[in-house]
């Protein structure tokens, strides 16, 4: 199933909000069409977006999948800075974000807060594809930020994601990756997201004195502390 890509207007996002109290109410049941196609609340923006009948294993699946088909739709990447899009594609797609039987979480996991990075990070379509995208050289490098399910980005994401000095820094996200992600299983390791709150508080230590971007992964796991060797490759 396609439909042509489209941004929400200011009445779209105002409207958006209003449907996820709805939503959380029960007295509507999902999103419409009509509220998707309506040319009072969204114009269209590009072409034909794909629409998955069923969810992702991953976010970093979906992360991937979206980079690609954004990349086909859209013939204007300043598109990409809209938070109009992001909102109507969270709503295009609301019935994979939100699994039978989970909850509405709070507007900013739907709606793109863009000015305010303590948010931003936070929207359930946005903070995959950003992140993927900030890594499509070596996307494998993310798997362990994007490794839970779509609906619930936690600890580990959110730890990184939140901290600008941290997600942008090839040498930080390549250690993470390393340390917990179990490539055989495909997945966290165990205790992996509350030992990366630890890390993460270490790094944000080590950034008051080194330069991140001078550093190579190899070396910045070799600067850490004996408190995360149980997690250190081998």
């Amino acid at each position: 199933m396609k439909a042509n890509c489209r941004r929400f207007l200011e009445p779209g996002m105002l409207a958006a909000a209003d449907l996820l109290a709805e939503l959380r109410e029960g007295t509507v049941e999902g999103v419409s069409e009509a509220f998707l196609t309506d040319p009072a609340l969204s114009a269209p923006i590009g072409g034909p977006l794909a629409v998955p009948t069923s969810g992702f294993a991953s976010r970093w699946l979906f992360g991937a999948w979206l980079y690609r088909e954004l990349d086909k739709a859209l013939d204007d990447d300043s598109h990409l800075r809209d938070p109009g899009l992001w909102t109507w594609i969270a709503f295009r797609l609301f019935d994979v974000l939100r699994p039978s039987g989970t909850k509405v979480y709070e507007n900013a996991r739907y709606i793109l807060a863009n000015d305010d990075y303590r948010k931003r990070y936070r929207h359930l379509v946005a903070g995959p594809y950003l992140v993927y995208s900030l890594y499509q050289d070596e996307p494998q490098v993310v798997r362990a930020l994007l490794a839970t399910q779509l609906h619930k980005p936690g600890d580990l994401y959110e730890q990184f994601a939140s901290r600008q000095e941290l997600i942008t820094s090839a040498a930080v996200i390549g250690a993470v990756n390393r340390m917990y992600f179990d490539e055989e299983g495909g997945a966290l390791k165990r205790g992996a997201a509350a030992n990366a709150r630890r890390l993460a508080e270490v790094l944000m230590q080590y950034d008051v004195t080194y330069d991140f971007a001078a550093l190579s992964t190899d070396r910045l796991l070799d600067m850490l502390p004996r408190e995360f060797r149980r997690f250190l490759p081998k």
